[in-house]
């Protein structure tokens, strides 16, 4: 079975990709045989299935080396699911020398005055998890926000601007 995904391509920059399922190895697990056993499992609920039908249809692409070259910089990833693209693309394109990336996690402020604590007001925050912790209690949203989004910080809580 064939799947697309958004992959760095060296001298060119992200492009949507095809590849046979299984036939690749698996960083986070190690084996090729982990994408096949998950298939079979989940079936088209599997997360790698949906992405690669979203991507069917997926035109969010820059075509731009340099543009994608500070995306690639940003996440240090070779391949991106379609939000994570979107979501490195509006930083890419919305920050300035105020800007920090967390160095806990692939979470970008806008601001450079970020404490585990402490976020300034009115901030902007663009991450992939949100309401963390054993009660929520990092990085708490107003409305449920899952996956990609970027979140204003207003009166000690996280107000959804734009979901990727």
């Amino acid at each position: 079975m064939k799947i697309k995904e958004i992959r760095w391509i060296k001298k060119v920059g992200y492009q949507i990709v095809e590849r046979e399922l299984g036939k690749e190895f698996v960083k986070e697990f190690g084996t090729r045989q982990y994408e096949l056993i998950c298939f079979e499992e989940q079936g088209d609920n599997y997360q790698l299935i949906k992405e690669s039908k979203k991507l069917e249809v997926y035109n969010g692409l820059l075509n731009d080396y340099e543009s994608d070259l500070k995306i690639f910089h940003s996440s240090n990833q070779q391949v991106l699911t379609a939000s994570q693209y979107d979501a490195l693309k509006y930083v890419a394109e919305n920050e300035t020398d105020e800007w920090s990336k967390s160095p806990y996690s692939l979470s970008f402020y806008s601001s450079k005055n970020i404490d585990w604590g402490y976020k300034p007001e009115g901030s902007l925050r663009v991450s992939d998890h949100w309401n963390f912790g054993e009660d929520g209690e990092h990085c708490p949203t107003a409305e449920p926000v899952d996956g990609w989004a970027v979140c204003r910080y207003e009166n000690c809580i996280y107000h959804l601007i734009q979901k990727f």
